[in-house]
Order: structure tokens, then C-alpha cells, then sequence
């Protein structure tokens, strides 16, 4: 007879980080929530914005620290751009598709932060990808899923000023539509 494993012995063999993970996407919810609850004005929309930016975060956030597995020791590089002088000295051109992926995966989160925000601009896109940037590039440090590169960090905020300017062409484009009827 072959053997038979209950759901909760299921959920015990998952790793604590992933747990942890889990806690902190069901806490923001409901922080986020109740927050928004307080502001009545905001309306369903922006309740609705905000639990994405929340979902996208924590996407982005196990698909770059938490999917990787446990290394065996921290790794980090300091040098700027070191991805651009391989790629011209080796020519690996994956080195900077993951650049344009670490831009692009910046894009939607300063993209719904501007929409959410009541005076979005520029700089709080910039802190805003900067303090997520570090986060994430902190946690893989710390716990050895990846390594922090400075290359990394500067590709995210670089893509969280692209988004600041997306959301821009799409509020101009929004009010330009409001303002034909």
C-alpha cells in the first residue's frame, strides 16, 4: 500500500521561508486594507490598484530571492556595469538580457505607486525603486539566494523611473480623453 500524506503533513515540509513569505503577503493585505478603509474617498479603484502593487511585489520578490536555492556562501559584486565590459569583452549576451529584465520587472511597480499616489514624482520613484531594489538585493545577500550586485540595483531604479514615466503618458493620455468629451 502505498503511502498516504495528510495536508497538513503536506504544509509542515514546506520551507519556513516560503512561510514567512506567505505571513508577510497576507499581513500586507490586510495592512493595506485597513488603511485604505480609513480613506473612504480613494474608492474601490485604487483599493483594487494597491492590492496588485501588493501581489506584484511579492511575485517579484519570490521569483528573486525565495525561487533561488540556499547558497553556500554570500556572493556579491561592488563593480558597476561589470555586466557591460563582460558582455564587450566575451560577448555573452545574456548578461544583458537580465539587465532589460531587471528594468522591465521595475516598470509596473512605480507604475501603479504613481496611481495610487495622491502627488506622484519623480523622486518618490526613485526611493521608491531604490528601497525595494535593496530589499531585495539585502535578502539575497543575507540569505545567500543570489548575489547583491550593484549592476542589479542600478537596473531596478532605472526601470522605476521608467514607469514613473509611463504612468505620466497614461495620466496625460487619461486626462487628454476626459478633456475631448
Amino acid at each position: 500500500m502505498g503511502y498516504s500524506c495528510s495536508l497538513f503533513d503536506y504544509f509542515l515540509k514546506i520551507d519556513a521561508q516560503w512561510w514567512i513569505a506567505l505571513v508577510i503577503l497576507i499581513f500586507s493585505f490586510v495592512l493595506i486594507e485597513l488603511l485604505l478603509q480609513q480613506f473612504k474617498k480613494h474608492g474601490y479603484k485604487k483599493i483594487i490598484v494597491t492590492d496588485l502593487l501588493a501581489a506584484v511585489m511579492f511575485i517579484e520578490y519570490v521569483s528573486t530571492v525565495l525561487s533561488r536555492p540556499v547558497g553556500a556562501e554570500y556572493l556579491y559584486k561592488l563593480e558597476l556595469f561589470w555586466s557591460y565590459r563582460y558582455f564587450y569583452s566575451i560577448g555573452v549576451i545574456g548578461v544583458l538580457f537580465e539587465n532589460g529584465y531587471n528594468i522591465l520587472m521595475f516598470v509596473p511597480l512605480t507604475f501603479l505607486g504613481s496611481y495610487i499616489s495622491k502627488k506622484p514624482s519623480l523622486w518618490k520613484a526613485f526611493v521608491f525603486g531604490l528601497c525595494f531594489s535593496l530589499f531585495i538585493e539585502v535578502s539575497q545577500l543575507l540569505l545567500r539566494r543570489g548575489c547583491f550586485e550593484l549592476d542589479d540595483l542600478f537596473h531596478n531604479v532605472v526601470g522605476a523611473l521608467l514607469g514613473y514615466f509611463v504612468y505620466l503618458l497614461f495620466a496625460n493620455f487619461c486626462n487628454y480623453i476626459k478633456n475631448r468629451k
